[in-house]
């Protein structure tokens, strides 16, 4: 069984709640607007995060919060250094 991968993990290395729009996860990331939907979904799903749903228009920010299985996926995803690349 493959690992699961806690792809959005930026936007809580600061805290366990992040209040943020898709447009502005789009931009941290670098992506499109409909990637970034698909991401934050998957993670969802997953159980790495839940949503505030009281207010759920994609225009506007949403209140994510960390699980106990992200947060468990997030400190061993930031302990795990690097891979260097050779010259």
């Amino acid at each position: 069984m493959a690992e699961e991968i806690f792809w959005s993990y930026k936007i809580f290395k600061n805290s366990p709640k992040a209040t943020i729009s898709y447009t502005q996860i789009a931009r941290l990331y670098g992506i499109s607007v409909p990637c970034a939907q698909s991401y934050i979904k998957r993670d969802l799903q997953l159980g790495m995060i839940f949503r505030d749903n009281s207010d759920r228009l994609p225009w506007k920010k949403v209140s994510y919060y960390l699980t106990p299985l992200g947060y468990s996926h997030l400190h061993k995803d930031l302990a795990t250094p690097a891979p260097r690349e050779s010259y």
